[in-house]
């Protein structure tokens, strides 16, 4: 044998997987899925990452397909030995009382002997190989596939512990990875907790039940009322600059109906349209012919809004474009699978692509009060279409958003209040990242100190790993010489049987 990875207390040994097992084995593929009335059929997919089974989804296969050596028996271990590098090696217990299971071909069952280690102790070893990516360095690599020879299986070097001792260590690691598994499957629950919690703000905070009044802040009312006003100004004189009189043309300005209003608001908040508001401008495509050779030229920014960053997909453009979103614009995905995704404008002039549009707000409407308000608004419409994605947004579905206005003192307190609250889920979201990274590699800690020998107290009086081995070898002899009897006929000569003959697959 090549020199030993590290050393072993007294009464371990160093193995190979072929040294503990009584039989390894193939699956076997087919062609046809789901059929009815057929076995369940174990593939590579029903390993998990965490070296798991994971049976929510098992297809069945034709019955006569499986041969005996198919069937699963509980305790029997899977090893994945086709896969992407990445995941090839992965292990899991069988531990299943109903049934019948079969296997595919990408995976092998690895059998030890009843009275010999505890299956827990193959699977613990090669789900930690697993992990330190042993098998993906040592695998045959294709495109999109990597296979692990049954050789390189076979011959992975395994500590071997008294077998008082691995059933000690099998237990202490069981109940440690059923406490440790139970917290991150709770782990796993609070992140949707966290998202109905940051919800909660956001309506809350529209509903006026964040913040308490101030009667010496102006009603909303009015502030609602001077941006009207700002608003018929400027199309007057939009009217004007095309040579027409405002008088002879309908103004018409988005209101909301007293029975159309979402719900009550406090004293001094109302409810507005959108496109009363804000400004809407929709994006443009940039053709190549506006392309120049001028160094000059201004960043384009194509979405989605919350995380595309502004960057310069063009700066050589021979003019400057007719649409720039401008420093504390809202910009909205409105188009493609980012729909619905908000963002605010730092501190650069961009053009925008047709993914997005821009909503700048009027003078007395605080910029992240209209972020934080479309990011609830829009997130609502999304869940509440029918659980599809929304397909686009058009200028007049933004425009025709009700708005619940707060006077504009606060605003800036609600503001303030929603950014300590999300800030507060912020770091509980980190906490949970760390609590989900301690306990993997709590889990890792407790398997390497296992296979070292440094979690159970040792036992002078157990019975050495060496004679394990030693009675599963005669063992596996004796497998042979009877597959060779079955296979010879039942009157064949016992002398006619090789006595250093092997098992099937191992």
């Amino acid at each position: 044998m090549n020199e030993e990875p590290y050393r072993l207390p007294a009464g371990w040994t160093w193995a190979t997987v072929q040294d503990i097992v009584l039989d390894s084995k193939s699956g076997f593929h087919s062609g046809k899925k789901n059929v009815k009335g057929g076995i369940n059929h174990l593939r590579m997919n029903n390993i998990s990452e965490a070296c798991t089974l994971d049976l929510s989804s098992v297809i069945t296969v034709p019955k006569d397909l499986a041969r005996p050596a198919h069937i699963l028996k509980p305790g029997d271990v899977l090893f994945c030995h086709i896969n992407t590098a990445k995941l090839v090696g992965k292990t899991a217990l069988f531990d299943r009382a109903d049934g019948p299971y079969a296997f595919s071909n990408h995976l092998t069952r690895l059998r030890v002997p009843a009275d010999g280690p505890p299956p827990e102790w193959l699977w613990f070893w090669l789900a930690t190989l697993w992990r330190r990516r042993y098998f993906e360095t040592r695998c045959k690599q294709w495109v999109n596939q990597a296979t692990v020879e049954r050789g390189t299986l076979l011959s992975a070097r395994i500590p071997v512990a008294p077998l008082h001792e691995q059933r000690r260590i099998v237990a202490h690691v069981r109940k440690m990875i059923e406490r440790n598994r139970l917290a991150r499957d709770r782990l796993r629950r609070l992140p949707e907790i966290i998202r109905k919690f940051r919800q909660s703000v956001l309506a809350k905070a529209f509903r006026g039940e964040l913040t308490e009044r101030d009667p010496n802040n102006e009603p909303a009312e009015k502030l609602l009322e001077r941006i009207k006003q700002e608003r018929r100004k400027k199309w007057e004189e939009e009217i004007r600059a095309k040579g027409k009189d405002p008088s002879k043309h309908a103004y018409e300005e988005p209101r909301i109906p007293k029975e159309e209003e979402p719900c009550a608001l406090p004293s001094g908040w109302t409810w507005a349209r959108l496109g009363i508001i804000a400004d809407i401008l929709p994006g443009q495509h940039i053709m190549s012919k506006d392309y120049g050779t001028k160094p000059e030229g201004f960043p384009y920014m194509t979405g989605p809004a919350d995380f595309g960053p502004v960057y310069p997909v063009v700066t050589k453009w021979t003019h400057k474009p007719k649409i720039m979103a401008t420093p504390g614009c809202v910009l909205v995905t409105v188009k493609g699978s980012g729909v619905g995704k908000v963002n605010i404008l730092a501190n650069q002039k961009v053009a925008i692509g047709r993914q997005l549009m821009a909503l700048t707000p009027a003078d007395l409407i605080d910029p992240k009060y209209l972020f934080y308000f479309l990011t609830l608004a829009l997130r609502t419409m999304q869940e509440s279409a029918s659980g599809t994605t929304v397909p686009g947004l058009a200028k007049n579905d933004i425009s025709e958003i009700p708005i619940s206005i707060a006077p504009y003192g606060e605003q800036r307190r609600l503001v303030q209040k929603i950014e300590s609250l999300l800030e507060q889920a912020d770091r509980v979201e980190k906490a949970i990242d760390a609590a989900r990274k301690c306990a993997q590699s709590l889990e890792e800690a407790t398997l390497s100190r296992a296979f070292r020998g440094e979690l159970v107290p040792q036992d002078p009086n157990d019975e050495p790993a060496s004679v394990i081995l030693e009675r599963i070898r005669a063992q596996r002899g004796t497998m042979g010489r009877k597959t060779i009897r079955r296979e010879l006929g039942e009157f064949a000569s016992p002398a006619a049987i090789t006595p250093n003959c092997r098992c099937e697959g191992s």
